[in-house]
C-alpha cells in the first residue's frame, strides 16, 4: 500500500541510544541533565500483534538468509532477498524459492510465482498497472537468462521479459516514476554509457533515458568506502522528488555527501540544490563508512525520515549531537541550500537500516535496544527507553512512542511497509550463532515466530456511526460512497473513523428530492468527514408536474379543471402531482365561442391531461358577430277583410299573400275573404305565403 524505506545497509554493529530534536536546543537540554518523559502518544496505525500464517523465509542451517524488500501489488505481496526456501504456516508445506516469492494476503498461501535468480534480490519496484515487477540486486541471470543487477518479470504469465538495462554492476534500488525507472547500483555504465551510479531507464526496453537524468555522481566518502555507488531511494507520494543515498561527495559539480534529492520534471530530472552538511562527518565505524540506510517521505512530501547506521561520534562525545549516526532523523524536503535535520532520535550505537513514515508515527527498524539515548553508547543513558528491533517516534518531536512490540534483534530489521494485513517486517533470518551478532537466535517478532518476514496488524478502526432518515410524502432511497448505506434496507453503518463519506439521495417513481436536513443541507450530494456520529434526512415529495393553461382568440372566456387548481381567468398555472388525471373545461364568454384547444388537448369538448411531464395548453375563443334573424309570419286574421286589406295585414304580419281564389257566396260581400290557408295565429317562416279565397258575391 505504502512506500519504502529504502533497502537496507552494509554490515552491522551492536550500539544503542536516542534521541528526537531540533537539533541545536533540545541536545543542548539534554546535555545538562534535563530528562524529557516518553509520551504516551495515541497510536492509530499498527498493532502490537503479529499476523498469524504470515509465509516466512526458512532459516537455512548455518548460512544468513535475508529478506531485503517487499511490494504489494493488490492483495499479493512480493519479496525479495536471499534464500531459497520458504514456509507456509497454514499448511506446513515448504517451497523452493530462489531470492523471490508472493504470498495472498487474504489465503496466506504462497503464490506460484516462483523466477530463479542466482543472486540476492536487494530492491522490488511494480508498474503502475500492477503487470510487471522489477528487481534489482547482486544477480546476473533470472530463469537461466543473462540479467545482469536488474530484471523485468510479467506477473500475468511469471516470464521474464526482454527488458535489459545491460548494466555493467549491480543495482540495489529501483523505483518507477511517471514513465521512468530510476535505478541506483555500483554501476559505472548503462548500456556502454557512462551514468555512475544512477541512471533513469526505459520502463519496457531498459534503454538508457540519457536526456532525463544524468546526476553526475563522484566521489568516495573515505577510503574504505568502496566505489561511487548509490544504495537507497526513496519517492515522494506526489513523484515529484526522490532521495537518494550511497558513495559519494558530489553530485552534478556540487559538494553534496551521501544524500541527494532529485527533482523530477516532466523532461528531466536535476539535482536540488539541497545539502546537508552533517552526513560530511563519520561515523565512529570505519567499517561503515557509508552509514545512511534508508529514507520514508510524509504523506505531504514536504519533509522525509532517514535511518542511519555506523556507531557513534567520531569524537566519543556526548550527547551524540556532531552526527546523525545510530539513529533516526527528520529533514525538510522544501528547503534550498544547507539544511540541518529537524529532530534526531538516537538509539546509543545500534544501528537503524530501516524507516517508514506515517501520519501517527514515524517506524523504525534493526538491531536497536533503545531510543531516546542520545547520552550513552551501548548502554541505557539518561532518558533511554527500550525498545528492542523496531520501534517508533513521534513524527512532529521525534521522541519515542510508548509502542513497543518488540522482535529478536539479530542482525536488524532490514525494511519496512504498510500493506493491507499491517506493518511488514523485513529482516534477517538469525539462526543461532551466525550473523556475527551475540543477541542472533530465532526470530520473534511481537513474541511470534517470523524468521525473515513477519506482519504487525493494523488494528480494527474505530468507527462513526452514520444515520439516515427519509421522511416526506413521497418515495426514495439514499446511498452511500463508499459502500454501507442502502436506504431502504439498510439506514445506518459503521464508517472508519475519518471516512469521507458521500450520500446520494434518489427519489423514487413519481417523487422528487426536496431536501436534506441533520448534517446535510441543500439538494445535491452531501459528503461528510465522520470525526463523530452523524444523522441526516433525506425529504422526497410527491413530484409535481406544471400544467400552464393560456387564452387565444379573439373572444373571451375562463379554462377550468377538475381537480381544482386552474381557473383561468385569475390562476393559468398549478402543479398537480405526477400520474393525476386533469379535466379542463372551457367557458366562453358573453358573445363569445369557444373554438377549440392546441397543446396538450386537441377538439373542442372537455380535454382530459394526464400530468406525466409538465404540459401547456391554449383555448382559443372567438368573438361570436350577430347574425340578422327575420321575424316571423304570424298569420293574421283575414275572413270578412277586403282583399286590400288583407294584403296590408300579411305584409305587417311579415307574410306575403299566396295564392287568391274566387268564389260565389251567399254571405260574404264580393270582394272580402271568405277563408285563408294557413289559419290565423299560427307562426310561420318570415315571408311564408297565405292562400286566400275571395267572395265573388252571391250568384244570380
Amino acid at each position: 500500500m505504502r512506500f519504502t524505506c529504502g533497502v537496507c545497509g552494509e554490515g552491522g554493529e551492536l550500539k544503542h541510544q536516542s534521541g528526537r530534536w531540533p537539533v541545536g536546543v533540545l541536545v543542548a537540554l539534554v546535555s545538562l541533565g534535563i530528562v524529557f518523559a516518553t509520551p504516551g502518544a495515541a497510536f492509530s496505525v499498527v498493532t502490537t500483534s503479529a499476523v498469524a500464517n504470515v509465509p516466512y523465509v526458512q532459516i537455512q542451517g548455518t548460512g544468513d538468509s535475508y529478506a531485503r524488500a517487499s511490494t504489494e501489488i493488490g492483495h499479493v505481496v512480493y519479496v525479495g532477498g536471499t534464500f531459497s526456501k520458504v514456509f507456509e504456516p497454514v499448511s506446513g508445506t515448504t517451497y523452493a524459492r530462489h531470492d523471490t516469492y508472493a504470498y495472498d494476503e487474504g489465503t496466506k498461501r504462497v503464490t506460484s510465482f516462483a523466477p530463479n535468480f542466482n543472486g540476492q534480490v536487494w530492491g522490488l519496484a511494480h508498474s503502475p498497472d500492477g503487470r510487471y515487477l522489477y528487481a534489482a540486486g547482486d544477480f546476473s541471470a533470472v530463469n537461466g537468462v543473462a540479467r545482469k543487477g536488474l530484471a523485468r518479470l510479467d506477473l500475468s504469465t511469471g516470464a521474464l521479459t526482454s527488458f535489459d538495462a545491460h548494466l555493467n554492476g549491480q543495482a540495489r534500488t529501483v523505483q518507477y516514476v511517471n514513465g521512468h525507472l530510476i535505478v541506483g547500483g555500483s554501476f559505472s555504465a548503462v548500456g556502454g554509457v557512462g551514468r555512475v551510479g544512477l541512471a533513469s531507464l526505459d520502463p519496457t526496453t531498459g534503454a538508457l533515458q540519457a536526456s532525463y537524468l544524468n546526476a553526475g555522481l563522484a566521489g568516495t566518502v573515505s577510503s574504505t568506502a568502496g566505489p561511487t555507488a548509490v544504495f537507497h531511494s526513496a519517492v515522494n507520494p506526489a513523484g515529484t522528488q526522490v532521495a537518494v543515498a550511497g558513495n559519494f561527495t558530489s553530485a552534478a559539480g556540487a559538494t553534496h555527501w551521501r544524500v541527494i534529492l532529485l527533482d523530477l520534471g516532466s523532461t528531466s530530472a536535476r539535482v536540488s540544490a539541497w545539502n546537508a552538511p552533517i552526513l560530511q562527518q563519520p561515523c565512529n565505524s570505519t567499517g561503515i563508512p557509508n552509514y545512511v540506510t534508508g529514507f520514508s517521505y510524509s504523506a505531504d512530501g514536504t519533509w522525509f525520515a532517514m535511518s542511519a547506521t555506523g556507531a557513534r561520534n567520531a569524537t566519543n562525545s556526548f550527547p551524540l549531537s556532531q552526527t546523525v549516526c545510530d539513529a533516526v532523523s527528520r529533514w525538510s524536503a522544501t528547503a534550498a541550500g544547507n539544511v540541518a535535520p529537524t529532530w534526531v532520535n538516537y538509539t546509543g550505537c545500534d544501528s537503524l537500516y530501516a524507516v517508514l513514515v506515517q501520519p501517527d508515527a514515524v517506524y523504525v527498524g534493526g538491531h536497536n535496544r533503545w531510543l531516546d539515548n542520545p547520552n550513552a553508547c551501548n548502554q541505557a543513558g539518561t532518558g533511554a527507553v527500550s525498545r528492542p528491533g523496531i520501534g517508533a517516534v513521534d513524527p512532529a518531536t521525534g521522541r519515542a512512542l510508548s509502542w513497543n512490540p518488540t522482535r529478536s534483534r539479530g542482525r536488524g530489521a532490514d525494511f519496512l511497509e504498510l500493506t493491507s494485513l499491517g506493518l511488514t517486517v523485513l529482516s534477517d533470518c538469525a539462526a543461532p550463532g551466525i550473523s556475527g551478532d551475540p543477541s542472533s537466535g530465532s526470530n520473534y517478532l511481537a513474541k511470534t515466530f517470523h524468521p525473515c518476514v513477519g506482519v504487525l496488524a493494523t488494528p480494527t478502526p474505530p468507527t462513526e456511526m452514520l444515520s439516515v432518515g427519509r421522511a416526506g410524502s413521497g418515495s426514495g432511497t439514499v446511498t452511500s460512497s463508499p459502500a454501507g448505506i442502502s436506504c431502504g434496507a439498510t439506514c445506518s453503518h459503521g464508517f472508519t473513523l475519518g471516512t469521507t463519506v458521500t450520500l446520494t439521495a434518489t427519489p423514487g417513481t413519481g417523487s422528487r428530492f426536496s431536501g436534506w436536513s441533520g448534517a446535510c443541507t441543500g439538494t445535491g450530494t452531501c459528503t461528510l468527514v465522520l470525526s463523530q456520529a452523524e444523522s441526516a434526512t433525506a425529504t422526497f415529495a410527491p413530484r409535481s408536474e406544471t400544467l400552464k393553461v393560456s387564452a387565444a382568440g379573439s373572444g373571451s372566456g375562463t379554462v377550468v379543471s377538475s381537480p381544482a387548481g386552474i381557473s383561468c381567468g385569475s390562476t393559468c398555472s398549478h402543479d398537480f402531482t405526477d400520474g393525476t388525471r386533469v379535466t379542463l373545461t372551457a367557458r366562453p364568454g358573453t358573445g363569445s365561442t369557444f373554438r377549440g384547444w392546441s397543446g396538450a388537448c386537441t377538439g373542442t369538448a372537455s380535454c382530459t391531461v394526464v400530468m406525466s411531464q409538465s404540459e401547456a395548453v391554449t383555448a382559443t375563443f372567438a368573438h361570436e358577430i350577430p347574425v340578422f334573424k327575420p321575424p316571423a309570419c304570424t298569420v293574421p286574421k283575414l275572413k270578412g277583410k277586403k282583399l286590400g286589406t288583407a294584403r296590408r295585414a300579411l305584409r305587417k304580419a311579415h307574410c306575403r299573400t299566396g295564392k287568391i281564389s274566387h268564389r260565389f257566396s251567399p254571405h260574404v260581400k264580393k270582394g272580402r275573404v271568405i277563408s285563408q290557408r294557413p289559419r290565423a295565429r299560427r307562426h310561420l317562416r318570415n315571408g311564408a305565403k297565405v292562400r286566400l279565397v275571395v267572395s265573388k258575391g252571391k250568384r244570380h
